[in-house]
């Protein structure tokens, strides 16, 4: 996480970051309770009110998700419909975040 952070611009060693979690959950419920400062996909924490964004000037980053699935899904339609359901809606995540992005650009 250091790495990202630097590339923003930030001087900070692994002593900036006190408090480290590979939980993501538990990250995020830390940072709302201001324990510190955590990262969250836009969508979500402009709709949480016990955060607020620390670089407002910043991009963000930007990573890959993968979305993966037990070779069931050919043969499952419950897993079939979970991970439509789930495509769904990261694609439709992406692209609102894109429209977002470009609106405020205008």
């Amino acid at each position: 996480m250091l790495q990202p952070l630097k590339q923003l611009g930030l001087s900070l060693t692994p002593e900036s970051l006190p408090v480290v979690s590979e939980n993501f959950l538990f990250q995020w419920e830390l940072t709302k309770t201001g324990a510190g400062v955590g990262i969250m996909m836009d969508t979500i924490g402009d709709k949480e009110p016990l955060v607020e964004r620390a670089l407002q000037d910043s991009d963000g980053f930007v990573f890959p998700i993968w979305l993966v699935a037990h070779r069931q899904l050919k043969s499952s339609k419950r897993i079939r419909v979970v991970f439509d359901f789930l495509a769904d809606s990261l694609a439709e995540l992406k692209n609102n975040g894109n429209s977002a992005k470009s609106e405020d650009e205008h």
